[in-house]
């Protein structure tokens, strides 16, 4: 088991060095992002799409900026609005890029406009479950990024693959040493709980690893670099009017960037994102939880199966995952039968 242990750590080490060792020579050529794509400034410093409102919000800006919509505003209180956003272009156009044709139908499923009511109210159901348009919108930029040489694409397939191999096998190897400590064949599980926690490890280095050329190395520094001046960045004073705020590269680009500024408040509500990277939180506690109350009941398990032998340990197995199985079937009717 310590062996296992040890080699985790220097696949972990080789991982960081190969795909993580920073080119400080890369670093140092300073270029102006205001001429790249919003999402694909938001893909990149993000890593992907994930159901990120804010990319879709600042696509919405950039569209605007484009021509592609138009936001007509209708001033209601201090410092509120209300606005419909109306579709400016032929959704057939060849100026229309794959990633901004999911958006604007993501927008404009029937009608050639909608309210900003309807747009919170798209967004929320949005950020509630998992929605099409966000892997759609994926793929499409993905498709884009490696057209203008941002990423390789041959080196983006091998880290997929190698990730994919690396997730199935490590599956069933921790699956093999479970099931060999809940049979007391294994009696160290607090190596067990280092190497799973080394595999989880490994899994999140290898998912997060990118296949950028130096083009695109060059344009994810400039990125982050950006987001660090531009962080506590303003929009609304001096008399400015979020009706021009909103034809604003740096406005959709901090809107991408995750910056919170009040004229981002202004354009849609803030508990809309908010409610939304809550959900996200809650998501992954949930899993990690999820795996901890696992690993506490196996311990259990096996703390009672100690005296008993071999055969009615496999036995009293089976039927525990039998009845795991049963319950999960019927949890699942269940919600079937709610929707």
């Amino acid at each position: 088991m310590i062996v296992l242990v040890l080699i985790n750590i220097l696949i972990i080490i080789y991982i960081f060095f190969e795909y993580y060792k920073p080119k400080e020579e890369l670093k140092s050529i300073n270029r102006d992002i205001k001429d790249t794509d919003v999402a694909i400034i938001g893909y990149i410093n993000d890593q992907g799409v994930s159901n990120n409102l804010d990319l879709l919000i600042a696509e919405i800006i950039e569209l605007n900026i484009k021509g592609y919509i138009k936001i007509e505003y209708e001033k209601t209180g201090l410092g509120k609005y209300n606005y419909t956003i109306k579709q400016n272009v032929d959704i057939s156009s060849n100026e229309l890029k794959n990633y901004e044709i999911v958006v604007l139908n993501f927008l404009f499923p029937r009608e050639m406009e909608i309210k900003k009511i309807e747009l919170e109210a798209k967004l929320k159901d949005t950020a509630r479950m998992y929605n099409i348009q966000f892997k759609e919108m994926e793929k499409a930029l993905n498709k884009e990024i490696i057209k203008q040489g941002i990423i390789n694409e041959e080196k983006q397939k091998m880290i997929e693959k190698n990730t994919k191999i690396h997730i199935r096998i490590s599956i069933i190897v921790i699956i093999l040493l479970i099931i060999l400590y809940l049979l007391h064949i294994i009696n160290e599980p607090i190596y067990l709980l280092i190497y799973i926690l080394e595999k989880l490890i490994i899994t999140a280095l290898l998912i997060k690893t990118n296949a950028y050329t130096d083009k695109g190395q060059i344009l994810k520094y400039n990125i982050i670099d950006y987001q660090n001046t531009n962080k506590n960045q303003e929009f609304l004073f001096d008399g400015s009017k979020i009706e021009d705020i909103v034809l604003s590269k740096k406005f959709a680009i901090s809107i991408a960037l995750h910056i919170n500024t009040d004229a981002k408040r202004t354009f849609i509500g803030y508990d809309i994102t908010k409610k939304a990277t809550k959900m996200v939180k809650i998501a992954l506690l949930s899993v990690i939880l999820a795996f901890l109350m696992m690993l506490l009941i196996g311990g259990i398990i096996a703390k009672i199966t100690v005296e008993m032998t071999p055969i009615g340990r496999i036995v009293m197995y089976i039927l525990f995952a039998i009845i795991v199985a049963f319950v999960t079937d019927i949890s699942y009717m269940l919600a079937q039968k709610k929707r």
